[in-house]
């Protein structure tokens, strides 16, 4: 699991299509806790590269939060390879171009958070990415969706209601920038050449479904795309039902996927 010549144990009942997704909400930043994580024991999981990153940080709070999703993710990673401590603290990241970590050999993840809320989306197989946004108001949504938006979004986010609005912004953003994640290139990709699938804006869908250990299937969820090598049909996209005061999404490149979703909190005190 550590040095990239074994495939770490994927987690029970994965495989092909299936995405194993921890939601939870970290506790007070100062103290950089989860589940009774102190920001002692959470510092000492993370690698020396960290550490020296997480120092660079002048704001208190994002060394707090960088700190603990770091911890939190080396331990539920350690716990799907059936390691302990030790197996967290030995883990060794590797970078994509655009700074996106991964393990060699696997297996696939993404990680996400919005001040305190937090999600950590692992794949036995195939790229995964996953977005969480705190819901609040949304400054200057209009002239960033005509930046970023599709035409066809633009178009679903303006037959919203005023109330619906930022709610109605966030679900789009969500599944684009989740999207993005798991091709690997995040802001850097042309979010223009690719639109997602958005049913009636009040219509019914996964964002109701289910609670914390609920498990749900999605299909599909790009409508048009417009990067080489990549087919719209070859990826799900979706928004992940509504936890807490946040939108979420997914993306894996499988056709379909079921999500099988865990508690945040239950998943790292198992340690």
């Amino acid at each position: 699991m550590t040095d990239g010549r074994s495939r770490p144990a994927a987690p029970p009942g994965s495989g092909p299509g299936v995405v194993h997704l921890w939601q939870g909400r970290l506790n007070s930043p100062a103290r950089a806790g989860l589940a009774g994580l102190s920001s002692d024991r959470a510092l000492a999981l993370l690698s020396s590269d960290e550490r020296a990153r997480a120092r660079r940080m002048r704001s208190a709070v994002v060394h707090a939060q960088f700190v603990a999703t770091r911890a939190v993710l080396r331990l539920l990673l350690a716990e799907i390879a059936g390691a302990g401590a030790e197996g967290a603290r030995g883990l060794r990241f590797r970078y994509g171009r655009h700074g996106k970590p991964y393990l060699p050999g696997g297996p696939s993840f993404n990680v996400s958070h919005s001040v305190e809320f937090l999600a950590v989306a692992v794949a036995d197989e195939g790229r995964v990415g996953v977005d969480v946004e705190r819901l609040r108001p949304v400054r200057r949504s209009d002239r960033v969706a005509a930046r970023r938006f599709a035409p066809s979004e633009q178009a679903w986010l303006g037959a919203t209601g005023l109330r619906e609005r930022d709610a109605a912004f966030l679900r789009i953003w969500t599944r684009k920038e989740a999207f993005a994640k798991a091709l690997g290139s995040g802001l850097a990709t042309p979010y223009r050449s690719f639109s997602v699938d958005l049913p009636s804006p009040n219509g019914p869908g996964p964002e109701s479904a289910g609670g914390s250990n609920s498990r749900f299937g999605a299909q599909g969820g790009l409508a048009v795309l417009n990067i080489p090598g990549e087919r719209a049909d070859g990826w799900t996209v979706t928004s992940l039902p509504r936890h807490r005061k946040t939108a979420a999404a997914l993306a894996v490149d499988r056709p379909s996927v079921v999500v099988v979703r865990r508690s945040l909190p239950d998943a790292a005190s198992r340690r």
